[in-house]
């Protein structure tokens, strides 16, 4: 008798943890009624509602990150970070992370893209109006993700902000030429083939060599192995 207990045991155990688990599966006690969400530390905006709406009543233990993650980043692909804390046995929280933007650049096509800090462009929505502009003409393709192009912009922006040089305009001319409209006035001319760091360096050196009452120069011409300053 023992022994046909022992045999039948591992089925029984089994047959009710199958009967458990599909318990767990149907019951109401485990549905979603309560949703938080998050972010960057502040209530999340209603573009999210429709993948939040359709999570109440969800069985949470059902509910995958991974598909919440694809339907959030299909509204908002600016977002970089989604973490999911489920709390048993009804309520969900989730915290969101968008993409650190360090500049806004916009296309002939009048289509609007970003760059993060790791030099991807991406688009989404991004509420900073303090970025810096690049314009980009029709004959520079602007693509998503890394490339030669963003390399080069990536190289840019990090030396202007390295060099504390704040910017109106970028606009991004043929034959790889920079024009950068200085907050302070000048018009610096950067060839981007040539070393961006230098480029950049040279103009803050200029820039800063100035006193309060002398005038600026118009342009700041950095393609040349010496800077030429016009007043014109």
């Amino acid at each position: 008798m023992k022994r046909k207990i022992k045999r039948f045991f591992p089925l029984f155990l089994a047959i009710v943890i199958i009967a458990v688990g599909f318990f767990l599966m149907r019951s109401d006690f485990f549905k979603i009624k309560s949703i938080g969400c998050e972010l960057d530390q502040y209530p999340c905006p209603l573009i999210y509602e429709p993948v939040l709406v359709g999570l109440h009543n969800q069985n949470i233990l059902q509910i995958s990150s991974l598909s919440i993650n694809r339907q959030l980043q299909a509204l908002d692909p600016s977002l970089a970070e989604i973490n999911l804390r489920r709390t048993l046995p009804d309520k969900i929280y989730l915290k969101l992370t968008r993409r650190l933007a360090l500049a806004r650049i916009e296309s002939a096509d009048a289509k609007v893209y970003f760059m993060d800090s790791k030099g991807e462009i991406f688009t989404g929505q991004q509420t900073s109006s303090q970025l810096p502009v690049i314009n980009v003409p029709a004959d520079k393709p602007v693509s998503l993700g890394r490339s030669d192009f963003s390399d080069s912009l990536f190289k840019l922006i990090t030396a202007l902000n390295e060099y504390f040089i704040a910017s109106q305009k970028i606009t991004w001319l043929p034959q790889q030429i920079i024009e950068l409209q200085t907050a302070k006035g000048p018009l610096a001319v950067i060839n981007l083939e040539k070393d961006i760091s230098a480029s950049i360096a040279a103009l803050q050196y200029i820039l800063s060599g100035f006193k309060i009452d002398e005038a600026l120069p118009a342009k700041i011409d950095l393609r040349f192995d010496k800077p030429v300053l016009s007043y014109e």
